[in-house]
């Protein structure tokens, strides 16, 4: 009972690590792309395009840095929930076509990582 408390205490400790790694990368892979031509592109089609520069936007986003954009992988999966059809199909294609082209999952270069082998936990 007792290692099970202390089990738990330990990856409640890691969770809470990896939420603050996770949202200092995502920080700093934004202030990045207002250094560049394509990231102000990218960023200004969030805020201000139409629903298909959204959706090509965080499309991309997500194949240029897969670990520092999961705030953005999130956007895509909660469009593709909408009960608006176009809008739940269009982000469904861009979340099938980054794990067609294995841009999560690459095996060689591992984008996303298990919770328990990250090494900076």
């Amino acid at each position: 009972m007792q290692s099970d408390l202390q089990n738990l205490k330990k990856s409640q400790d890691l969770f809470a690590k990896a939420e603050v790694l996770v949202k200092e990368a995502e920080e700093k892979y934004v202030k990045s792309l207002g250094a560049e031509k394509d990231g102000k592109w990218y960023l200004t089609a969030l805020k201000q395009g139409t629903l298909t520069d959204r959706i090509s936007a965080l499309q991309m986003l997500v194949q240029r840095n897969p670990q520092a954009a999961l705030s953005q992988l999130m956007q895509l999966l909660t469009l593709a929930r909408k009960p608006n059809l176009k809008m739940a199909e269009q982000a469904i294609c861009a979340i099938k076509d980054l794990l067609i082209r294995g841009e999560l999952f690459d095996k060689r270069q591992p984008s996303l990582s298990l919770f328990t082998k990250n090494p900076k936990l």
